[in-house]
């Protein structure tokens, strides 16, 4: 692995090793699960002190937001093999965040303070869980459709589209004319990638869309403030834009709708929007819009993944159950089949 050490810079070399590392990951040449070399093997690569490039490993990953799993090699009696991990229970690398929050002029001390509760642990859990979700299943798609179209709804300044980019799909990044024109700020389009402003539910964007290679939709924490009825009209116009496409998305009952709109809503201080689609069966529920529609769904703290990683507590795999069974926290996947 590439890294320079200057021994001019006032930095510390171990920050130096891991400044490099990060910024190869901002970059996308360390992929989720790239394994990165044994201390032993970089320190000599480096030459540098062992020591160092543990204390970089250590400190200068550990204490942002990526963690760092060593892995017993078999056979050799130490710590061989080193992966970079998300925080809870491996899977993809969600390393943006920390270099948006570079980027933006805000103080963020009060929701750093915030995060060290145990609901907003919680929180950060059920959302890294359900971004890795969509993005499983949007891997999944495009090892079928190596060329199809990736769409992100209500984008935001979420990044998964170009996290799941195999190197020969379209990404698509919608949402308000607004967020877009920050998102062109802060995260410009890379090669193959396009920013488009537009209402998500204007079906104007459809023609947008280059779907000759298939087409995946993903909407994360979106649906929730439309109207039952507009993501009906939505999902009934995309089966007639996209045969063969697919749509997933993240949605809960109507009670756990309801505690977004006493919570979530309220904390973050928005009032000009409410909490409205709700789903329990969603087979049963969205299935009977239309016949074209193959309709499943998936528990999304559990139905991925069983959370047993050391860095996640039983009360927190207790809280998990509850919010897949009792709030029917779910992945929905929509296949489109043909035209009416």
């Amino acid at each position: 692995m590439k890294i320079i050490i200057s021994n001019v810079k006032n930095q510390p070399i171990y920050e130096q090793i891991g400044d490099q590392i990060k910024e190869k990951i901002m970059h996308g040449i360390l992929k989720a699960d790239t394994p990165l070399p044994s201390v032993r093997t970089l320190a000599k690569e480096l030459k540098v002190s062992a020591l160092t490039v543990k204390k970089a490993y250590d400190e200068g990953l550990l204490g942002n937001i990526f963690t760092i799993e060593s892995k017993l090699h078999s056979g050799n009696g130490y710590m061989h093999e080193w992966h970079l991990y998300k925080k809870y229970g491996g899977g993809m690398i969600y390393d943006w965040g920390v270099h948006l929050i570079d980027q933006i002029d805000y103080d963020f001390s009060e929701a750093e303070k915030n995060s060290r509760s145990l609901m907003q642990r919680f929180g950060a859990l059920e959302v890294a869980m359900r971004q890795n979700d969509l993005a499983f299943e949007v891997q999944a798609y495009l090892k079928k459709h190596p060329c199809a179209a990736v769409v992100n709804l209500g984008c935001g300044l979420d990044n998964t589209g170009r996290a799941c980019d195999n190197g020969s799909c379209k990404i698509y990044n919608l949402d308000f004319p607004d967020v877009i024109a920050l998102r062109q700020q802060l995260l410009p389009a890379g090669e193959r990638e396009q920013n488009i402003p537009c209402d998500l539910k204007d079906p104007a964007w459809f023609d947008k869309i280059d779907a000759s290679g298939g087409a995946v939709f993903f909407a994360s924490g979106v649906f929730y403030y439309f109207l039952t009825e507009q993501v009906r009209e939505l999902v009934q116009g995309m089966a007639d834009a996209f045969p063969g496409g697919v749509l997933v998305f993240d949605a809960a009952n109507r009670t756990a709708v309801k505690m977004i709109a006493k919570t979530w809503l309220r904390t973050a201080k928005i009032k000009d929007v409410g909490a409205y689609f709700a789903v329990s069966d969603a087979p049963k529920e969205i299935g009977e819009w239309d016949s074209r529609l193959q309709v499943s769904s998936k528990g999304y703290m559990l139905g991925y993944n069983d959370l047993k990683a050391p860095s996640v507590s039983g009360f927190f795999r207790f809280l998990a159950k509850i919010g897949d069974s009792g709030m029917k926290m779910q992945i929905v996947k929509i296949g489109f089949g043909g035209r009416a």
